[in-house]
C-alpha cells in the first residue's frame, strides 16, 4: 500500500511538474500552425502516422556532430592510455553528444510533436531540453577538469576539480528549481552560455599558460 501511495505521489508531482515547464509561451506566442509557418519543414507518414521534421538540414548537422562527438568520447574512454585527460575528455564528449541528439530532437526536428502538436498554442520548451541544459553543463565542467589533468600542475588541479564539481551540482538545481517553478531564464540558453564560459576560458587560459 505504502509503495503504491509513493509511486501515486509521485507521478502526480512529475505530471504537474510537466505542466508547470510546457505553461510558459513561446515569445511570440505561436500557434501550431504560425510555429510551422515560421521555419521549414517535411512531412513523413510512417505506419499511416503523420511525422513532420522541422529543420531538416539543421536537423542532419545536429545530429552527425552529436555522433561524431560520442565518437570520439567513446574512443577516449576505451584507450585511456592510463590518461585521467582522455576519461575526463571522453566522459565530457559522450555527454556533450547525447546532449546534442537532445537538443536536436526537441529544438529542431520534432519541435512540432513536442511543443505543438495538440495544443492551441506552442510551449516555450520541453523536458528534452532540461536534460540538454543538465547535460551539457557536466560536459563543459568534465573537459575543464580534463585540461586541468593535461595543463594544470598539482596545486591547481583539485581547486579546479572541486570548482567543477561544486559548479555542475549548484547549476543542476538552478535548473532543476527553474524547470518546477517555472522560471524562463533557469533553463534558457543564455543561462547555460553564463555557466559554460567561465570554463572555457579557464580551457583556454590552461592551454596557453601551459
Amino acid at each position: 500500500m505504502k509503495r503504491r501511495r509513493l509511486s501515486a505521489l509521485l507521478t502526480l508531482m512529475t505530471a504537474s511538474a510537466c505542466g508547470r515547464l510546457e505553461s510558459i509561451p513561446t515569445d511570440p506566442v505561436h500557434t501550431p500552425e504560425t510555429w510551422l509557418a515560421s521555419q521549414p519543414w517535411v512531412e513523413f507518414t510512417v505506419a499511416s502516422r503523420r511525422i513532420l521534421v522541422v529543420q531538416p538540414s539543421t536537423t542532419l548537422i545536429v545530429f552527425a556532430l552529436s555522433i561524431l562527438g560520442l565518437a570520439i568520447g567513446a574512443r577516449l574512454l576505451r584507450d585511456r592510455r592510463g590518461q585521467l585527460s582522455r576519461f575526463w575528455w571522453g566522459a565530457g564528449l559522450v555527454l556533450w553528444g547525447v546532449g546534442g541528439l537532445l537538443a536536436g530532437t526537441s529544438y529542431e526536428a520534432f519541435s512540432y510533436a513536442i511543443k505543438c502538436e495538440g495544443r492551441a498554442t506552442c510551449a516555450w520548451t520541453s523536458w528534452w531540453e532540461v536534460v540538454y541544459l543538465v547535460l551539457t553543463v557536466w560536459s563543459v565542467n568534465a573537459m575543464m577538469i580534463g585540461e586541468a589533468h593535461a595543463c594544470a600542475g598539482r596545486r591547481w588541479l583539485p581547486v579546479i576539480g572541486f570548482g567543477a564539481s561544486v559548479g555542475a551540482l549548484v547549476c543542476t538545481l538552478v535548473v532543476l528549481v527553474g524547470a518546477l517553478v517555472p522560471i524562463r531564464f533557469l533553463v534558457s540558453f543564455e543561462l547555460l552560455v553564463l555557466v559554460a564560459a567561465p570554463c572555457i576560458l579557464v580551457c583556454i587560459g590552461l592551454r596557453a599558460l601551459r
